[in-house]
């Protein structure tokens, strides 16, 4: 649900000045300040790796679910950041992954 709606809550952090910090990179494109969140992309690899061994006839609770995720992605939004007067370390700004400028 908050990714289909990234654009009305990057749009509304902005009227509101209300910074949003959220787990998807969505979200911080559309306006929100700091994205931290699991690499979607590896997971969505992963749940599609359970969905074939199911196809080929495994049954489900045979399969590991596996362990928690081990890539993380940071993403930072300086425009909506210095919009809202915010300053984010150069420290922090050196780790993201996807960065708004």
């Amino acid at each position: 649900m908050a990714l289909d709606n990234a654009n009305k809550i990057g749009s509304l952090s902005m009227q509101r000045r209300i910074p949003v910090v959220s787990p998807f990179q969505e979200i911080t494109e559309a306006g929100g300040v700091l994205g931290f969140g699991p690499d979607l992309s590896t997971l969505f690899c992963r749940s599609a790796s359970m969905v074939d061994q199911i196809l080929k006839g495994a049954q489900p609770g045979d399969i590991p679910i596996g362990s928690e995720p081990q890539k993380f992605d940071l993403s930072i939004n300086l425009k909506s950041s210095r919009a809202l007067d915010l300053t984010i370390p150069v420290s922090l700004v050196s780790r993201a992954t996807y960065l708004v400028q």
